[in-house]
C-alpha cells in the first residue's frame, strides 16, 4: 500500500506553472531537503494560497492519510489545510497563506539578542495553545521552531507540519532530517517523533525567544546566567522542557504552559470526535478517541444495534467522524454488518476489492478507507454492535495480529459502558 514512486527532483518553479490544473505558481517562498513551498493562486475564486511539495512520494497511502487527518484541523492558531494531491512532481499540501513575519524574523528584528521576557511569553502562550490544540487531536507536529510560528494581525500561527518527515525511507534507518538544534534528542537518533519531543521543540523556541538563539544541542545551560531577570520558575520549566531523556521530560504541552506561567484558558478549535446524544456520549467519544490513538488509526468508530438488527453509528473519531455519526447500515449491510450477523472480527487489507465494502455508505461520508479492523461487542452471547478501527497511519494494512488486541480492547469499551 506504500507503493509510489519515490524521491523525486524539486518542482522548478517559475511564475506560471500550473499545479493539478487549479494553482497558478506566483513566487518561490522557501526550499528544503525534504521539499519546497511556493506562493501560488487558486483560479476558483483568485485567493493565494501557500503550496508545500514533498519531495519522497514513495508512500502515497501515509500522505493521503496524514493530510485528510491535517485538513481537519480547525483553530485559529493553526494553519489551515485546504487541499492536496499528487502528481508527477510529488505530493503536495495546499495551505492557507499566513501574512505576517516568522518568529525567526521577529526575533531578528526586534530581539537584542532575545525579545523581552513578558513580550517572549506572549507570543509562547498562542504557540502553546496551538500545539495543544494538535496534540488532543492525535497529531504530532514534529517540526517546531522559529520558522513554524508566524506573528500575523491574528496572533501567532503554527504552520508547516512536517509530514515530509514521516514520509522519509525508513530503509535509511533514520529520521534525522531537518533542524537538529531544534529536535529532540530521541528523534535525533532515529525514534519516533511523539509530544514529548514536540515539547522539547518548543522549549528550544521559547529559549530562542528569549537568548536569541537555541541553547548548545546537549548542554545543560542556566536561563538566568543569559536573562537575570527571567524568574527562576521559567529557568526551571525550560530546564524540565530540555530534558535530554523524554521520561523525564515535561509530559505535555499542557504542564509547559503551567511550568512557564503562561496556563492555557478553555479549548478552543474544532475537535475531531463526533457523537449522538445520549447517557453514554463522553464515554463513546473516550472509547473511539482512545481506540485511534491505541491502534494508531485515522478513524475510530462505534455503531450499537437497534432492534431491528440495523446498525447505527452513535460515536466516531478522525476522518469522516462528523458524516458518519448516525448513519445507518441495514441488517448485513457492509463489512460492519457481517461482523454483526456473524459475531466474528474481520481484518481487511484492501476494504475497496472486498465485496463486503459498502462503498456507497463510505462515499457518502466523503471517506473511503483503505484498511480496517472490525470487531463485534458481545454481550451475553449477543451482538450488540460493533467497533470498526480503520486506516493505519503508517499507510500499512492491518492484520490478523490486530484482530487479538482490537477484541480485547472491545470487551474492555463494552465493560465501560455497562457500569
Amino acid at each position: 500500500m506504500n507503493e509510489g514512486v519515490g524521491a523525486v527532483a524539486p518542482l522548478e518553479v517559475s511564475a506560471g506553472t500550473r499545479l493539478n490544473e487549479r494553482y497558478t505558481v506566483l513566487a518561490a517562498i522557501s526550499r528544503g531537503a525534504m521539499g519546497s513551498v511556493v506562493r501560488a493562486r487558486d483560479e476558483r475564486d483568485q485567493t493565494e494560497v501557500a503550496i508545500k511539495q514533498l519531495l519522497d512520494s514513495s508512500q502515497l497511502a501515509r500522505f493521503e492519510i496524514e493530510a485528510r487527518l491535517l485538513s481537519q484541523l480547525d483553530h485559529p492558531n493553526v494553519v489551515k489545510v485546504t487541499d492536496h494531491f499528487t502528481d508527477e512532481h510529488g505530493c503536495f499540501l495546499v495551505m492557507d497563506l499566513v501574512a505576517g513575519r516568522d518568529l525567526k524574523q521577529v526575533l531578528e528584528d526586534e530581539g537584542s539578542p532575545g525579545l523581552d521576557w513578558e513580550g517572549a511569553l506572549d507570543l509562547s502562550s498562542e504557540l502553546c495553545a496551538a500545539l495543544n490544540y494538535v496534540h488532543h487531536q492525535g497529531i504530532v507536529h514534529r517540526d517546531v521552531k522559529l520558522e513554524n510560528a508566524i506573528r500575523g494581525p491574528q496572533g501567532v500561527v503554527l504552520v508547516d507540519f512536517g509530514v515530509a518527515r514521516e514520509m522519509a525511507d525508513e530503509r535509511a534507518g533514520t529520521v534525522a532530517i531537518g533542524t537538529p538544534r531544534f529536535m529532540a534528542p530521541e528523534v535525533f537518533a532515529g525514534g519516533a517523533a511523539s509530544e514529548r519531543s514536540d515539547v522539547f521543540s518548543l522549549a528550544v523556541t521559547v529559549w530562542a525567544l528569549l537568548t536569541g538563539a537555541p541553547p548548545a544541542y546537549g548542554s545543560a545551560p542556566s536561563l538566568r546566567d543569559q536573562c537575570p531577570d527571567a524568574p527562576a520558575g521559567l529557568a526551571r520549566a525550560l530546564a524540565a522542557g530540555l530534558e535530554f531523556s523524554p521520561e523525564r521530560r515535561l509530559p505535555s504541552v499542557t504542564a509547559f504552559a503551567e511550568a512557564i506561567g503562561r496556563p492555557l484558558g478553555p479549548e478552543r478549535g474544532v475537535e475531531f470526535v463526533a457523537s449522538v446524544s445520549g447517557p453514554h456520549r463522553r464515554l463513546l467519544e473516550a472509547i473511539v478517541r482512545t481506540a485511534a490513538g491505541v491502534f494508531d488509526a485515522a478513524a475510530a468508530s462505534i455503531a450499537l444495534s437497534e432492534g431491528d438488527g440495523e446498525l447505527v453509528y452513535q460515536a466516531a473519531w478522525g476522518d469522516g467522524a462528523r458524516e458518519i455519526v448516525g448513519v445507518r447500515l441495514e441488517r448485513g449491510q457492509g463489512i460492519g454488518g457481517s461482523v454483526a450477523e456473524s459475531g466474528e472480527a474481520l481484518v481487511v487489507a484492501e476494504c475497496r476489492s472486498d465485496p463486503r465494502f459498502a462503498a456507497r455508505v463510505a462515499a457518502g461520508t466523503g471517506y473511503v478507507p483503505n484498511t480496517m479492523v472490525v470487531v463485534p461487542l458481545i454481550q451475553d452471547g449477543h451482538t450488540v454492535g460493533v467497533l470498526s478501527i480503520l486506516d493505519r497511519r503508517d499507510g500499512n494494512a492491518y492484520t490478523p495480529a490486530d484482530v487479538t488486541r482490537a477484541a480485547l480492547f472491545a470487551d474492555l469499551a463494552l465493560q465501560v459502558l455497562e457500569q
